[in-house]
């Protein structure tokens, strides 16, 4: 830890006390969650994309998009699966 805090000094950051939490097993940044040897996908985050309700317009496709593009590195075929979603935002495509 010592180590850790010696780098941040170097680059001229400061922490905040009360924004900081020590010895934890495991920790949420951004939609991870850190283990001490282990990085995994935030399931809450997964979750919210899994309980998705239908799509009715092209501004929930655009936001569903959106949602789902921050795990193309981790979904192989990315590109592949999400095609047909993209195609709905052409003007051809009416909804019903």
């Amino acid at each position: 830890m010592r180590k850790v805090l010696e780098v941040l000094r170097q680059a001229g950051l400061k922490l905040k006390l009360k924004k900081c939490e020590f010895a934890k097993k495991q920790l949420k940044y951004l939609r991870f969650i850190v283990r001490e040897f282990e990085i995994k996908l935030d399931s809450e985050k997964i979750r919210a994309i899994m309980d998705q309700l239908a799509l009715t317009n092209q501004i929930q496709i655009r936001s569903f998009l959106e949602m789902i593009r921050f795990f193309k590195n981790y979904i192989q075929g990315f590109s592949t699966i999400i095609t047909s979603i993209t195609n709905l935002l052409t003007k051809k495509i009416h909804f019903v």
